[in-house]
């Protein structure tokens, strides 16, 4: 049996998935964070 192989399209895909979940991931502790500092400015 032939090793698999893990050819770049695979690679890229995995990588841009990564860069997604990692910037969504900042985003939204971004806007907690802010909403945060609004509700706590306000009171």
């Amino acid at each position: 049996m032939k090793a698999a192989r893990v050819d770049g399209r695979y690679r890229l895909a995995v990588a841009v998935r990564t860069l997604a979940a990692t910037a969504g991931g900042y985003a939204v502790a971004a806007a907690v964070a802010a909403a945060l500092s609004l509700a706590l400015a306000a009171h």
